[in-house]
């Protein structure tokens, strides 16, 4: 799970930028308006407080410095007590609105 967490956060980290601006924002779900400590938080459907990210459905852990995270400190759980999912809208290079989402289960 950690591996795939963390592959999941490298690929929306390295795929959605450009040259001149990151478009995902967040990506590395660093800042927040909840600070998971060593450990973590959970947080459940409807949760915006990862900044630029919702949790959609079922609940997320938002991890601290419980493991190592692909990159800065902090990293996401799509599996809490049940299966989760977070979602970001955002706006590709051309300025199309889009959305993403990202999902366990």
């Amino acid at each position: 799970m950690k591996n795939l967490l963390n592959t999941l956060v490298a690929l929306l980290t390295l795929s959605f930028s450009t040259a001149e601006a990151q478009i995902i924002e967040n990506g590395n779900f660093e800042s927040a308006t909840v600070d998971p400590g060593n450990r973590w938080t959970g947080l459940t459907n409807g949760s915006t407080s990862i900044d630029a990210w919702i949790v959609t459905s079922g609940n997320i852990d938002y991890v601290g410095t419980w493991w190592l995270a692909s990159e800065g400190i902090r990293s996401v759980d799509l599996n809490g007590n049940t299966d989760g999912a977070i979602s970001q809208s955002f706006r590709d290079g051309k300025g199309l609105g889009l959305s993403g989402a990202v999902r366990h289960g």
